[in-house]
């Protein structure tokens, strides 16, 4: 997959154009912040994120407008480890974006490691690890007010703390899609598809 645009957190710098994965010369090189990165993107581009621990999740992520060539898409450099650390949320009506390869580490936190929420739909995660969603920490929550999302290809271990609470992923919104993945050492249910 080529990409349109890097960010880089421990060697890049927002002065920089984010239009190469290293630094080039002048100011050709990768943006430092998700923010800066996200702030490039539009309709049918993709952000290569570099090796590193990120904090910042997905705030001010633009959206696409299908799941194929107009997509909006986030996926890790050349197979690199990018760890998006504590809770991240996609909300605010989001849409047609694809997550690819990212690790999400809640960190034992509250929250799961993946909210998509807000009335954000059509968003797909895929080759991505979800893991250490600790009290009401689900790997992964789909809400009702959200729909048409997708795992794929992906691992979802060692989340939550409650066993009654706590799933691999809790989907409660429809046309939802789970994939070829792998669910293991959750303290709930691995999937917990819950209807009121």
């Amino acid at each position: 997959m080529p990409f349109d645009f890097f960010v880089d957190g421990t060697n890049g710098n927002n002065a920089w154009d984010g239009t190469a994965p290293a630094f080039v010369s002048g100011t050709v090189g990768p943006k430092q912040t998700l923010a800066a990165g996200f702030a490039l993107l539009s309709v049918g581009k993709t952000l290569g994120i570099r090796s590193g621990t990120y904090s910042s999740g997905f705030l001010g992520i633009p959206s696409g407008s299908d799941l194929g060539l107009n997509a909006v898409t986030v996926k890790n450099y050349n197979s690199e480890v990018v760890v998006f650390l504590q809770s991240s949320s996609i909300a605010s009506g989001a849409h047609h974006i694809i997550v690819d390869g990212i690790v999400f580490d809640a960190n034992g936190q509250g929250n799961p490691p993946l909210k998509i929420s807000g009335n954000a739909h059509h968003i797909r995660t895929i080759n991505c690890e979800f893991k250490n969603g600790g009290t009401a920490g689900h790997g992964i929550h789909w809400p009702s007010d959200t729909y048409a999302n997708e795992v794929i290809n992906s691992e979802i271990h060692h989340n939550g703390t409650r066993v009654e609470y706590d799933h691999g992923i809790y989907i409660e919104c429809n046309d939802a899609l789970v994939d070829n993945c792998i669910f293991h050492d959750n303290t709930g249910w691995g999937i917990n598809r819950y209807s009121t």
